[in-house]
C-alpha cells in the first residue's frame, strides 16, 4: 500500500469560525435534526450554515453523487470554511471518494467530521494526510468532538469496563497515528483507495444491525487484503449492542463448545 501524504494538521477551530454542515451520506430524519446540530455548533461558539443540498433526498441518499460532491469540494475551495460536518452517515458515502478535490484539502487543511458511513471519506482525508474526526456533534462523545477541534490540550477517551468489548483490553503503550471508524466501511474501502496504515493504531466500532457475519467478513478482508499489517496497536470502540447477540441460527457472539454425536 502507498503511504499517505506526511500529515498536515488543520488550525484548532476559533469562536467565530465558519463550518458547514452538508449530508454526503443519507439525509437526516427531520429538519429538527439539523437544527439542533446547528444550535450546538452556535453553543460552541461557530458559525455553521448549511450546504445547498444538505436535505435533498434522493432515494435512500442525500441527493445525486454530483450534487453531494459539489456540496463538499464547494466547501473545500473555500478557505474562509474551517470545517465540515457531516450530517449523518448511513449509505452513499463511498460513491464521493474518487470525486473529492483532494488538491483544495491539501492546499487548505480542514476537517471532516463525521462517522459510520463517513468513515469511508475519512480515508480520503488520510490519503491527503489531513486528519479527520470519527464522531458526532451529538452523542455521548460529543465533548471529546469539540475538544478535538477547539481544545488546546490532548483528549482521550478511557475504556468503559462495562462494554462488551472491555475485556479485550490489555496492558502496555502503542504510539501512532490514530486510525479507522466502522469497520464494515473500513473493509468496504479496500481497493478504491490506497492507504497504509502502517505504524498506525486501528480503531473499529460496529452496531448490532451489522450482524455477526458481517463483522467477520470485514475483519477477513482487512486481514487478507494485508491492511492489518504493521499496524502498531488495535483500539476497540462500541460494539455494546451485541452482548448477548445471536443470529437467526442460535449462534452467538461468544465460543461455545463443539458436540458430536456417534
Amino acid at each position: 500500500m502507498t503511504s499517505p501524504r506526511a500529515p498536515t494538521l488543520p488550525a484548532r477551530l476559533l469562536p467565530g469560525d465558519r463550518v458547514v454542515v452538508l449530508s454526503p451520506s443519507s439525509w437526516p430524519e427531520a429538519r429538527e435534526d439539523i437544527d439542533q446540530l446547528v444550535t450546538t455548533l452556535q453553543s460552541w461558539g461557530l458559525r455553521p450554515e448549511l450546504s445547498a443540498h444538505v436535505l435533498d433526498r434522493n432515494g435512500y441518499m442525500a441527493g445525486t453523487v454530483a450534487d453531494r460532491l459539489a456540496d463538499i469540494n464547494e466547501a473545500l475551495r473555500d478557505r474562509e470554511v474551517r470545517a465540515l460536518i457531516a450530517s449523518r452517515g448511513r449509505c452513499g458515502g463511498l460513491r464521493l471518494m474518487h470525486g473529492i478535490d483532494r488538491q483544495a484539502l491539501e492546499r487548505d487543511p480542514k476537517p471532516l467530521i463525521g462517522y459510520s458511513d463517513v468513515t469511508a471519506l475519512h480515508q480520503v482525508w488520510r490519503r491527503s494526510g489531513v486528519p479527520a474526526v470519527h464522531g458526532a456533534v451529538h452523542g455521548a462523545h460529543r465533548g471529546v468532538v469539540r475538544e478535538q477541534l477547539l481544545g488546546g490540550a490532548p483528549t482521550s477517551v478511557r475504556s468503559d469496563p462495562d462494554m462488551v468489548t472491555a475485556a479485550m483490553t490489555t496492558n502496555g503503550t502503542a504510539r501512532g497515528d490514530l486510525v479507522g471508524g466502522n469497520l464494515e466501511m473500513l473493509a468496504r474501502s479496500v481497493g478504491v483507495i490506497d492507504v497504509s496504515w502502517q505504524g498506525c493504531i486501528l480503531m473499529v466500532e460496529a452496531n448490532k444491525a451489522a450482524g455477526l457475519g458481517m463483522v467477520d467478513r470485514a475483519l477477513t478482508q482487512l486481514r487478507l487484503s494485508g491492511a492489518l499489517d504493521h499496524l502498531t496497536g488495535v483500539a476497540v470502540g462500541s460494539f455494546d449492542q451485541f452482548a448477548g447477540f445471536q443470529d437467526r441460527g442460535g449462534r452467538s457472539w461468544t465460543r461455545s463448545k463443539t458436540s458430536s454425536t456417534t
